[in-house]
């Protein structure tokens, strides 16, 4: 059976053959490996040695490089410089129409007319002519020139595209009016910003005892307190600018023998605290050169001197007297609210009344008076008004009221 598959006629190989003819086959394989391998690695060391030459060229001589990096700038450039040139052909263009065409001339404004600036002031205030760009004004200069009406505090001007201009104004609120050489009405910080003229002074309390320099002094405080607030606002910090503006107001309650610069804003802080309660109008503040300050009531001519300080307290004791005389207040000539006051006794009030008849007459009244008022609480529960009601009845006033004048300031 083994040898059933050997070929008829063929002589048999030998063990040993067949041993060598295996070790033939291995010699082969191990040699064609070896050969492939060598030429993998002459392939890689080709493949080196040609980049390496390569990058030798390029180091050597790169003028091959040049026109095209030149070509490429060339082109980026003019790229740009053809999209900058029409750019600004296009903006001609625009420019050239917005302020030639009719479609943007001025002819409409919104304004709302305040007292002293109506509309036939505000366009002389402007001065445009017809037809007149409106892209060729400046909002800022504008708002200056309606800043030269002496009654205009603030002007503001905005263009609304294509043909109209928003104006808004503030007037300057007369708080006062200073006599310094001349009359001169002033705001509430004490700023003057024009001359008095005939019909303005309305009821209006008078400042004297200012001389030309504390008013010039205090117009140039007033702007650049306005100066300060202006860049704040721009800035956006426009509640420091109502801290700084808050250090430079004076206390009427701080004492101040010397008031230099700050006599204008001192006087408007009285007057305005005189206006805090219902009183009789104030007709004058006048400011001594001690410090002191003295009003007037405007109807009556009652001189009250306040001193240098404590003025709150002493306008209180002045309305504490007004209640205890009543309508017999307004007889009053003078009054001396001045006295210190001490912890260890009353405040004193010391007044003096128009003329001594009138004197006797209304201390005896308020005498009468204050005894029926005290009867009355302890008796019957009148009240102490009723009795200065009926003391103050015309019939039994002095003749000397009946012809009373109202006063006016001691300067006029």
């Amino acid at each position: 059976m083994r040898g059933a598959n050997r070929k008829l006629g063929a002589p048999a190989e030998s063990p040993r053959q067949q041993v060598a003819d295996g070790a033939d086959t291995g010699e082969g394989m191990g040699a064609r490996l070896r050969a492939r391998k060598q030429a993998w690695s002459e392939r890689r060391a080709a493949k080196h040695s040609a980049r390496a030459e390569g990058l030798a060229l390029q180091g050597d001589d790169q003028r091959p490089n040049w026109p095209r990096r030149l070509a490429t700038a060339s082109l980026r450039l003019g790229t740009v410089g053809a999209l900058a040139w029409g750019l600004a052909f296009a903006g001609q263009e625009v420019y050239d129409y917005s302020t030639t065409s009719a479609r943007f001339e001025t002819k409409h404004f919104i304004f709302e007319p305040t007292e002293h600036v109506d509309d036939d002031t505000l366009r002389e205030l402007l001065a445009i002519e017809a037809g007149t760009n409106i892209l060729a004004l400046e909002p800022v200069e504008l708002g200056e020139r309606i800043l030269e009406h002496p009654w205009v505090a603030q002007a503001t001007v905005v263009r609304e595209l294509p043909d109209t201009l928003e104006i808004t104004v503030v007037e300057h609120e007369p708080a006062a009016i200073v006599l310094a050489e001349r009359f001169w009405l002033v705001d509430a910080a004490g700023a003057p910003f024009k001359e008095v003229e005939r019909g303005e002074r309305g009821e209006l309390p008078i400042i004297t005892g200012i001389s030309k320099a504390e008013l010039a002094a205090a117009a140039e405080r007033a702007d650049a307190l306005a100066s300060q607030a202006r860049a704040a606002e721009q800035a956006g910090a426009v509640e420091a600018s109502a801290e700084a503006e808050a250090e430079a107001q004076v206390d009427p309650k701080e004492p101040s023998v010397e008031l230099g610069t700050d006599a204008v804003a001192r006087a408007m802080a009285v007057v305005e605290l005189y206006a805090a309660k219902q009183r009789p109008r104030l007709g004058e503040v006048h400011l001594d050169s001690d410090g002191s300050v003295t009003l007037y009531t405007a109807e009556s001519g009652t001189q009250l001197r306040l001193g240098r300080d404590e003025f709150d307290a002493r306008l209180e004791r002045w309305d504490a007297l007004r209640v205890a005389l009543g309508p017999r207040a307004d007889a009053l000539a003078v009054v001396h609210l001045d006295h210190e006051s001490k912890p260890d006794r009353r405040d004193r009030v010391v007044a003096r009344f128009a003329d001594a008849k009138d004197e006797a007459v209304l201390l005896a009244q308020a005498n009468d008076s204050q005894e029926d008022s005290s009867r009355s609480s302890r008796g019957s529960g009148r009240s102490a008004s009723s009795d200065q009601a009926s003391a103050a009845d015309p019939a039994e006033r002095p003749a000397a009221r009946a012809g009373r004048r109202d006063r006016i300031p001691r300067y006029e």
